[in-house]
């Protein structure tokens, strides 16, 4: 075996890496996510009024929606592992081996 080298020219500059934009944008929604889901007190009031509903509806609506997150959290994996979805490549390879058959 011959042993390769890879040389840069001297003029080479090291390229920006754009998979950091993308990981300082996902950060930015999250972050964005996070603030708006745990802001509810701040826009009590306002969705009172807008909506018309009392109180304790309001406040079930919220109730409800953190219910069904954590429901979803739990229940997720035992669905994948369940029916087996990866949805990845090796689901598309299962479904082309089935089909060649």
């Amino acid at each position: 075996m011959s042993s390769q080298e890879v040389r840069q020219s001297p003029r080479a500059e090291p390229r920006f890496f754009y998979g950091y934009i993308v990981v300082v944008a996902a950060l930015c929604i999250m972050i964005a996510i996070w603030g708006a889901y745990y802001a509810f007190g701040v826009f009590f009031k306002p969705m009172l009024t807008e909506f018309g509903w009392t109180r304790a509806m309001t406040s079930g609506a919220f109730s409800l929606s953190m219910v069904l997150l954590s429901a979803d959290k739990q229940s997720s994996p035992r669905v994948k592992k369940v029916t087996g979805f990866t949805g990845g490549e090796e689901q598309n390879n299962k479904a082309r081996s089935q089909r060649a058959c």
